[in-house]
């Protein structure tokens, strides 16, 4: 029986491994990622899931995002495939056809994964709570932000270019 609730990251990561050890198959090409140099590793990401380096051969996972989400391999499951899709294209096709290609698509099809990929996060109403949301005394529209900013409303100021009048004022500060 598969393990579906992880009670820790170090557990995750062992299961994460298993997956790149494993052979895939498309089209008389095999990929195994683990003997094929590829390494995997959480990141800090909090606006996406997952991400292939392909220069740098590795495979990360967003280590909040997998903590929210720990009781959820089936969604881990999908994004680890959904990014070494990218890692077994760029084998196959080269660094050109990589991103979200119809090559692509083919081979993450064939691996199992379900093509949502990076749209799973907001499909899935997932996301990793704000520590800064600051608000625009013109308009009133806010802004959720992991970092502090200084910086004014684009919408108000009509352009790229720092207003003063428009600045973004703090107004809460998650701990």
């Amino acid at each position: 029986m598969e393990r579906t609730k992880f009670s820790t990251l170090d557990q995750l990561k062992d299961q994460i491994t298993k997956e790149m050890h494993k052979d895939y198959f498309f089209n008389g090409e095999v990929f195994n990622p683990l003997n094929e140099g590829w390494w995997f590793q959480f990141d800090n990401g909090t606006r996406r899931m997952g991400q292939c380096s392909i220069h740098l051969k590795r495979i990360s996972l967003s280590r909040k995002m997998c903590e929210l989400n720990m009781n959820r391999w089936d969604l881990i499951e999908d994004i680890l495939l959904h990014e070494l899709a990218h890692a077994f294209t760029e084998k196959i096709y080269g660094k050109e056809s990589s991103g979200h290609t119809p090559q692509f698509r083919r081979i993450a099809k064939s691996m199992g994964s379900s093509l949502l990929g990076s749209m799973i996060p907001k499909s899935f109403g997932l996301r990793v709570p704000y520590r800064y949301k600051y608000r625009c005394p013109g308009c009133g529209g806010t802004w959720e932000r992991q970092k502090k900013i200084e910086g004014s409303c684009r919408a108000c100021s009509g352009s790229n270019i720092y207003d003063p009048k428009f600045k973004l004022v703090l107004v809460d500060e998650a701990l």
